[in-house]
């Protein structure tokens, strides 16, 4: 017979597995390909607020080449703010090279919502005896990210 854990344990490592999972996945090498996506937006931003508008048009277009996910549209309009990239996305020249980043970050935003709905249904597989759908709920409220975290501080305070 194994040993029982006490619930209020198992929800305290759980919770700390997924802040664990999320901090790692913010952290990686030094020059990541996401830090370069990033670097062009902020030098493309740079620029353009220097009014150097065609080394700005460069850079965007350098990160656009680079294909950035919904992922890491979301990083990028996190960083440079909603009220830059609208700025930058009302000027006629640089509209076509902002507006797939703001679209990308608005799908993947409604995406994450959506996975805010399961966030209950992931916070229950905590409570599994089967490791694989435990993990399985940790490596899914690593990838909602920030939006989880309310529920996960809910559940961590239930007795």
């Amino acid at each position: 017979m194994q040993p029982s854990v006490p619930k209020k344990l198992t929800r305290i490592v759980s919770v700390v597995a997924v802040f664990i999972a999320l901090i790692a996945a913010g952290k990686a090498s030094a020059q990541t390909e996401r830090e370069r996506m990033i670097e062009h937006y902020q030098m493309g931003a740079k620029y353009f607020h220097e009014g150097r508008y065609k080394e700005s048009k460069a850079e965007f277009e350098a990160l656009l080449k680079m294909n950035p996910s919904g992922d890491d549209a979301v990083l990028i309009r996190e960083r440079a703010g909603i009220d830059e990239l609208i700025m930058l996305w009302r000027e006629p020249e640089f509209r076509a090279l902002i507006k797939p980043i703001l679209d990308r970050s608005l799908e993947r935003s409604e995406e994450l919502r959506r996975d805010v709905e399961n966030i209950g249904k992931y916070i229950k597989q905590f409570e599994s005896e089967d490791s694989r759908k435990v993990w399985e709920a940790i490596y899914r409220l690593a990838r909602i990210g920030p939006f989880a975290v309310p529920q996960l501080l809910d559940y961590l305070s239930l007795d």
